[in-house]
């Protein structure tokens, strides 16, 4: 069967599909069947959508919800339920119900004109488009978004799954702003509205169609007079409503159902202007398409016949054909959709490498990863610009070619496909998020080298510390105490350390001591065991003086003996590893030390085993970014893939783990 004829019978079967669901026809959510025939029916209003009373979908729903409630009786963080969102996800709460209400009030945000929120016949004279959408797209992220949660994995109950769908039936449609969702945790947003809705909020509008006319109404006036009782969201309801992309989804079906319709469309008015012009049909014999190969319409016509005047002809046999199927579309449309993805994947890159340069993101590395001094060191700043750039003109690049053809050679090839150009931009966009991988290559090195000396730092300034602390307190503090502040002391280096991270070291130190003497403070105001003589408020400041010595000695250790043998490596999953090695040691691209590292920088010391050339940060991503392109990353990383066996992943990943303390303060080794 020819691609075409599938094509065809796929849009036969979507459009069949979508008949066959007549005005009150019931749909069944089942958390798995939906497809876009479905959506497209429901979203023109009439159908009748109904939860599955399936057992096993049932019980999901209820254990959902279970699990949720038992994870909160044993008082455990739950994203979303006890904590706040996105960004604000560091902060805590007990007040979950109140915790779900304010995301609904950040996220009802949108915007729909006073005059828009009124039956009225077109735009104002002074706008393009309404502020919000139509009614059909509304249905179709209602149902989609039932559907997803039907699933019984976002601790939605029954009853909001319940109300959504008795809007449906009822016909009661959320009036939803236009824009203002950028889709990534969700379109949180416009479903934002449609959970107002069911919550009968007084200043949410909905629309309903009665018979031939269209009533706009609150929410909260809708439910009360079709008796649906208003919902109130559980511990995690609301997100669990918000946090999709059921919008984008919905509207996505709608227009992938009216898309197949409009290419077969076009497709049989391609013949229809063949017969039109009596047109040669001999473009179509099967013989041409086989040898292009581009299969496609080969039924014939009266008015389309073969120049040699409708006579019958089959491909054996020494017979010359004429067609003209060169058209290269489909390499544009392919080379299209392929710069789209690529401009993602820079999109990635773009993103995480700014993740990691930005102290207020990068959970405690130093700012611009500098490895000495903030003050004066400002590492991978210019990257930081650079990256931007890269991304701009990705973005430029990802721009279609197709709307660019002009006609040529006297209209005789009045539609023309652009193809190698369209190829052209492709391989510039390739090259371009190669550049921008190669940069993240850099990057990312650098901050898992800045890390792991962290690591090591922080574990070996607590080994000294626990040392001297027995030393000076030992007659001061009882044993429990001891143990206490040997716990307090732990975190209290890694968040003073982690918080400083923007200071220059002499000052970070300082603010290690700081924290360190807090630390122990809070433990003797809890036990109140520590003498009030006189000589207690010099033994405290004998032990910060100690604690601020120390952590300077330790960390100078710490940075001249990483800097000269870097154990990176072994902290490593296996893509990691092969990676930061061929940069690392295939590559020799160093871990950047600091200032020192300029060209020309004689009079500052470069920590290391053996001399090695001092070069410009650029010229040090160049060498990555050669890598990358005649295709050494990739040999590194695809051979590291094939030498793992599954046993040594088991070993690897039962040996070789990295945790983090319930503070996400603490990294442990084992």
């Amino acid at each position: 069967m020819s691609p075409g004829f599938q094509h065809f019978q796929t849009a036969s079967d979507l459009w069949r599909k979508a008949q066959s669901l007549e005005n009150g026809s019931n749909v069944t959510i089942t958390g798995k069947e939906l497809d876009i025939a479905t959506v497209f029916a429901v979203s023109q209003g009439g159908r009748q959508p109904f939860l599955t009373e399936d057992k096993a979908t049932c019980a999901r729903i209820h254990e959902s919800v279970k699990q949720l409630n038992l994870y909160l009786e044993k008082g455990r963080a739950v994203y979303g339920v006890t904590t706040g969102f996105g960004g604000s996800a560091d902060s805590r709460t007990k007040e979950v119900h109140k915790l779900q209400i304010s995301l609904l009030q950040h996220t009802q945000s949108g915007v729909i004109l006073a005059s828009d929120q009124a039956v009225n016949d077109g735009v104002s004279e002074h706008r393009s488009e309404l502020t919000s959408m139509p009614m059909s797209w509304v249905r179709a992220a209602m149902l989609v978004r039932c559907n997803a949660t039907a699933r019984g994995h976002s601790a939605v109950t029954m009853d909001v799954l319940q109300a959504i769908l008795r809007l449906l039936r009822n016909d009661i449609v959320p009036m939803v702003p236009l824009k203002g969702s950028v889709s990534a945790s969700g379109d949180l947003m416009p479903l934002a509205f449609i959970a107002g809705a069911i919550e009968g909020n007084p200043d949410i509008k909905v629309c309903q169609r009665q018979g031939e006319s269209l009533k706009i109404l609150s929410a909260e006036a809708a439910l009360a007079q079709h008796q649906i009782p208003k919902t109130k969201s559980g511990p995690k309801e609301a997100l669990g409503l918000v946090n999709g992309t059921a919008s984008s989804a919905g509207l996505a079906s709608i227009v992938m159902y009216e898309a197949h319709h409009v290419a077969t469309l076009s497709q049989a008015f391609t013949a229809m202007a063949v017969e039109a012009m009596l047109g040669n049909s001999e473009s179509f014999h099967p013989y041409i398409s086989e040898a292009r190969p581009h299969p496609g319409q080969i039924e014939g016509s009266f008015l389309a016949k073969g120049i040699r005047n409708g006579k019958d002809y089959a491909p054996e046999g020494l017979e010359v054909y004429y067609g003209a199927n060169f058209q290269a579309a489909a390499v544009t449309s392919a080379m299209e959709k392929t710069r789209l993805a690529i401009q993602m994947l820079g999109k990635l890159f773009f993103a995480q490498s700014t993740e990691l340069i930005d102290a207020n993101l990068n959970n405690g590395l130093p700012a611009n990863l500098c490895a000495d001094n903030p003050s004066l060191s400002f590492t991978m700043k210019g990257v930081d610009v650079n990256m931007a750039a890269y991304m701009s003109e990705l973005g430029f690049l990802a721009n279609p070619v197709s709307t660019h053809v002009q006609s040529a050679e006297m209209g005789n090839q009045s539609i023309n496909s652009l193809a190698l150009l369209s190829s052209r931009m492709t391989k510039k966009a390739v090259e371009l998020v190669s550049l921008m991988g190669a940069t993240c290559l850099y990057v990312g090195c650098q901050a898992l080298d800045l890390r792991v000396m962290q690591i090591e730092y922080l574990d070996e300034l607590y080994s000294v510390l626990q040392n001297d602390l027995k030393l000076t307190f030992s007659s001061s503090l009882e044993h429990k105490d001891m143990e206490a502040y040997k716990m307090q002391l732990r975190k209290q280096l890694t968040s003073c350390w982690r918080a400083s991270s923007r200071l220059d070291n002499a000052e970070r130190f300082n603010a290690v001591a700081d924290g360190a003497v807090l630390a122990l403070l809070r433990v003797v105001k809890d036990s109140n065991q520590m003498p009030s003589e006189p000589w207690a408020l010099s033994l405290v400041q004998t032990w910060r003086s100690k604690v601020e010595a120390k952590a300077t000695s330790v960390y100078e250790a710490t940075f001249r003996r990483f800097c000269a043998k870097p154990t990176t490596g072994q902290y490593l999953g296996v893509g990691s590893q092969a990676l930061y090695n061929m940069v690392r040691k295939d590559l020799a691209v160093p871990f950047h030390q600091g200032l020192g590292e300029h060209p020309g920088s004689e009079d500052t010391v470069i920590y290391g085993e053996i001399v090695r050339p001092r070069r410009i940060i650029g010229n040090w991503i160049s060498t990555i970014y050669e890598a990358t392109l005649d295709g050494r990353m990739n040999h590194a990383l695809y051979n590291a893939h094939d030498k793992v066996t599954n046993d040594q992943m088991m070993h690897r990943n039962q040996m070789c783990t990295v945790y983090v303390d319930s503070t996400n303060s603490i990294f442990h080794w084992d």
